[in-house]
């Protein structure tokens, strides 16, 4: 007697489908992230705990940079370009937003 398996039985989840248990770990970050104070937060973060911040910054550059043999990547910084960078950029997340022509916002 042979038993009959459904048609999709074994295939699993489709290719580029996201794992529930991740999905729904991404999320509550996220709603944390919004109710913590979004982009004020982190401001908040980059000025009281540096060290957090870059290591935050670390996690959103590519995890692996590569060049071909030929002609490999080179990254040269010096510590007053990477902190004078930083600065600009910190102070760059400071700037209010410009509300200007947004939908809903008062021209000021």
């Amino acid at each position: 007697m042979t038993v009959k398996k459904p048609p999709n039985a074994g295939k699993g989840r489709p290719k580029g489908s996201k794992n529930k248990a991740p999905l729904k770990l991404q999320e509550a970050i996220a709603y944390a992230f919004e109710k913590a104070g979004g982009g004020d937060y982190l401001l908040k973060i980059a000025q009281d705990d540096p060290r957090t911040f870059c290591g935050l910054l670390a996690k959103m550059l590519p995890i692996a940079l590569a060049g071909d043999k030929e002609s490999p990547i080179e990254i040269h910084v010096t510590a007053d370009k990477l902190r004078s960078e930083i600065e600009r950029k910190l102070a760059r997340i400071a700037e209010p937003p410009e509300t200007e022509g947004l939908a809903g916002q008062p021209d000021t």
